[in-house]
């Protein structure tokens, strides 16, 4: 009998195949899994990035931690603080809209997010495109 398959992963690729071969389906939780194994907080390079209208921001802890994110622009000025709350251990993201804290939307270029959870502190770039 030929069987179909379709596959996705995490960054929102597909695939399929057709066959009438044998095949099992194994559980592979973690490979290829930038967060697998995480022993302090970890954030990930936004996606999409460059982006318009939207992106997103993942990132793992290995336990409870209070986070923040903030996005900065290219001169070191606060644009938005996207997350300052107690987040739960295992893997979270949050959605920047391209807007500001007061609401409007940001202009093109290029900004910066913080991600600090307990002692970690990283900074990642992002470019937004209209």
């Amino acid at each position: 009998a030929l069987g179909r398959g379709t596959a996705h992963d995490g960054a929102g690729n597909t695939g399929d195949d057709a066959s009438d071969a044998v095949f099992a389906i194994e559980d592979l939780t973690g490979v290829d899994d930038p967060l697998a194994g995480i022993t302090r907080p970890t954030v990930l390079q936004n996606q999409p990035n460059p982006f318009n209208p939207n992106t997103v921001i993942a990132f793992a802890l290995p336990m409870p931690e209070h986070v923040v994110i903030d996005i900065f622009s290219m001169d070191r000025r606060l644009v938005r603080r996207l997350l300052d709350e107690d987040c739960s251990a295992g893997v979270s993201q949050v959605t920047w809209d391209g807007r500001a804290d007061s609401g409007l939307g940001a202009a093109s270029g290029v900004y910066f997010y913080r991600f600090t959870a307990g002692d970690v502190t990283e900074a990642r770039r992002l470019v937004l495109t209209k």
